[in-house]
């Protein structure tokens, strides 16, 4: 089964393919949608960001992208910067990682530390993660 991933993330998506190909779901994302034939012609709508939360905003954007491509489609809500206590900054950490660009921009307000600077044990727990979508696309999915 083909899924589109409503993201332009490449960290996100290759983070999500790992996780789905062990399910036999082939996961795509929007950037790859101009090398498919069928989606080469197809211009996708711009999507304000209305919601008042993240959830709704990623069900603004699966419902635009379903509505324009009719495929299936799931969109992944960020929250990270709602579940720590974090203020963003305009002088960006000295490294930026690839993919993540608000971890050179997140100060935790406790230690006034960068994101990417915080001990493992602060940061979420990346097979947690995936294992917790792996599980959720089997249950969805029945597979």
């Amino acid at each position: 089964m083909k899924l589109l991933y409503g993201t332009t993330n490449q960290a996100k998506l290759e983070s999500m393919k790992r996780v789905t190909k062990i399910l036999g779901l082939e996961i795509f994302g929007l950037n790859e949608l101009k090398e498919m034939p069928e989606f080469a012609n197809v211009v996708l709508p711009e999507i304000d960001e209305t919601g008042s939360n993240p959830l709704e905003n990623a069900t603004l954007k699966a419902k635009a992208y379903f509505n324009t491509l009719k495929i299936p489609i799931f969109s992944r809500m960020d929250s990270t910067l709602e579940i720590e206590p974090f203020y963003l900054v305009s002088k960006p950490h000295p490294k930026i990682v690839s993919g993540f660009p608000l971890d050179a921009l997140s100060i935790q307000i406790e230690s006034g530390k960068y994101f990417q600077d915080l001990e493992h044990n602060l940061a979420v727990d990346k097979n947690a993660v995936e294992n917790g979508f792996a599980k959720f696309f089997r249950d969805v999915l029945k597979i």
